[in-house]
């Protein structure tokens, strides 16, 4: 049987492997590997959820990246995510998955890519959610309105759309009358539904 074990700080997720990596709470990273012939092994690494920006943006994976284990080297690869390092380093396995989509993210932004990059980029799209990455990470956007109703709260924006807002953004609009005016900068989401209002300002009738 091998065993390798690396302390982790405090509150960090641990991994207990078996056939699988789970993530019970100990301040402890144990990986183990049952005794076999076999050269390589697989496991599956149980975050799925990645936090960027102090967690005002996630990178969520559709599925557990998959380890492929060398019993030789005591080194793993991340499959398909381009990552090799260390048995023992697998708690930094998130951190450099999105080292890893950042860098790919900011070539593609920037046309930059190598030909073998554009390939990696391709499977890596497959394997995250992309459409919320790219509404998390959007910047609020100026917006122009009329507030209708306060409970719920009620707007029709600049375009002729009317829409209700969910309670939690009342307190955005709480200075305002129905009826007023107003700008502030939106941050949209799917189906274009409002996720967050900031910076309220009454414009005159």
């Amino acid at each position: 049987m091998s065993l390798f074990i690396t302390n982790a700080p405090a509150g960090e997720p641990q991994y207990a492997p078996s056939e699988r990596l789970d993530a019970p709470p100990p301040a402890q990273i144990v990986a183990r590997a049952d005794p076999s012939p076999k050269k390589v092994q697989r496991f599956t690494f149980p975050q799925q959820i990645i936090p960027l920006d102090e967690g005002r943006t996630l990178l969520r994976l559709r599925q557990p990246p998959t380890l492929r284990v060398n019993t030789r080297t005591m080194e793993f690869e991340a499959e398909d995510w381009g990552i090799t390092m260390p048995c023992d380093k697998v708690e930094d396995l998130p951190r450099q998955i999105a080292r890893r989509f950042l860098t790919l993210f900011s070539k593609a932004d920037q046309e930059s890519m190598e030909p073998q990059e554009k390939l990696e980029w391709l499977k890596l799209l497959d394997k995250v959610d992309y459409a919320q990455f790219s509404i998390d990470r959007s910047a609020p956007q100026y917006l122009e309105g009329t507030l209708v109703g306060k409970t719920p709260p009620r707007v029709e924006w600049h375009d002729g759309a009317t829409e209700v807002l969910p309670l939690s953004l009342a307190s955005s609009l709480f200075p305002l009358d129905p009826g007023d005016n107003f700008s502030a900068f939106v941050k949209v989401g799917r189906d274009n539904r409002t996720l967050s209002i900031e910076r309220v300002s009454l414009i005159p009738a």
